[in-house]
Formats: structure tokens, sequence, C-alpha cells
């Protein structure tokens, strides 16, 4: 799967994309360099908190949420032949945003396994959720613009979708 997004994705956005030659044109912004240790640990700590502030709570909700799907939703029902489709495009669309630790994904894919989750569900959830997330789609589009950002995102999500569906029916 990460072989085709690579080469689907890059073929997709260079066909779409081909005039547009100002997107990756756009002026940066000067970064001025702190001055001493102090300005500098300053500087750390004042972004850290930044990105705590902005990813802890997304992580607590998917943590949770999770969680709850493992506990309340039954087993039969992830394992049912209606389900499966539907969990794989669930979990697609899921991973696409979610912006997970590295390797949390692995502890969540096998709570799905061990609920009784379908194989080609648990397959898109772990190539989508590492592949992109939604704070590489805005930094994407932030450089360049959002229909960018909206095509690689519809590139992964189709790839995921697309080979879970494919292990489902092996």
């Amino acid at each position: 799967m990460a072989a085709v997004t690579v080469f689907l994705g890059g073929f997709v956005i260079e066909r779409l994309f081909t005039r547009d030659t100002s997107l990756f044109n756009r002026k940066r912004t000067e970064y001025r360099t702190p001055a001493g240790l102090q300005e500098t640990a300053s500087a750390f700590f004042g972004s850290l908190l930044d990105m705590l502030i902005r990813t802890v709570p997304a992580l607590v909700l998917g943590v949770v949420s999770s969680m709850l799907l493992i506990q309340y939703v039954p087993p039969g029902l992830l394992a049912s032949s209606g389900f499966r489709f539907f969990a794989v495009l669930a979990a697609a669309s899921i991973a696409v945003p979610l912006a997970l630790p590295t390797f949390f994904e692995v502890p969540l894919a096998l709570g799905f396994l061990s609920a009784g989750a379908p194989v080609g569900a648990v397959a898109a959830f772990l190539f989508a959720g590492p592949a992109i997330n939604l704070p590489s789609l805005l930094a994407l589009a932030r450089s360049t613009n959002w229909r960018i950002a909206a095509v690689l995102a519809a590139v992964v999500w189709t790839v995921a979708a697309t080979g879970g569906l494919i292990l489902n029916s092996l």
C-alpha cells in the first residue's frame, strides 16, 4: 500500500497541479536564532508547551474513544460480513486525520483485532494512521494550498480502503 501511495500520490498531484507553479514558490517566514542559552531554553519550552496543548487533548480523546469502542461494540458486530465493508471504510476515514504517536497505532490495532475487527479494517488503520494525519495535512496546505492537501488525503484514504477491502476478500 505504501508503494502504491508514493507512486500514485505523486503522479496524481503532478497531473492535477502541473500548471500551478506558484504553489511552491511562496515566501518563507524568516526565523531568528535565539541569542543565548536562556533564550534558547525559553523558546524550546514555549514550543513544547504549545505542542502539548495542541496534541494531548486529541490523544486523550483518541485513546478514550478506542477504549470505548473495544469495550462496548459487540464482537459479533465487528466480525459480521455486512459490517466488514463499513469497518474498512470507517477505519480508513478515522486514521487519515488522526495524529497518533509513533507505534501507538500497534496497541490500538491489537485491541481492534481482539475485539473481533476484520483484518482489512486493521490493515487500513495501520497504513493510513502513520501515512498522514491532520497536522501534516494542515502544514502541507499552508505550504502549498488546501487542494493539494485534500488530494493527498484522498489518495491515502483510497489506497487504505482498497487495500483493506482486498485483505478482507482473501
